[in-house]
């Protein structure tokens, strides 16, 4: 059971107690993902490479600025029973 090994957290939904909600668990997890994604990370940091520093702090205030929408608008989804 992934939740017993921790790499999983389970929260019972508090509007429909049919529901159960899984998260991942980033600490636990990132040992077993991180090494199948080198190859991933190796390509972002040859892109992010040719961008100025002002360049990229506007990429990452608009990827900040997207998650937050993106998990407001799920969490939103999700309370509502969506």
């Amino acid at each position: 059971m992934p939740w017993k090994s921790g790499f999983i957290r389970r929260e019972r939904s508090t509007t429909d107690r049919r529901r159960v909600l899984i998260f991942p668990e980033g600490q636990q997890i990132q040992p077993e993902i991180l090494p199948h994604y080198a190859k991933q990370m190796e390509w972002l940091q040859e892109a992010a490479d040719g961008f100025t520093a002002e360049e990229l702090a506007t990429v990452e205030r608009f990827l900040t600025l997207l998650l937050d929408t993106t998990e407001s608008g799920a969490a939103a989804k999700t309370d509502s029973g969506i």
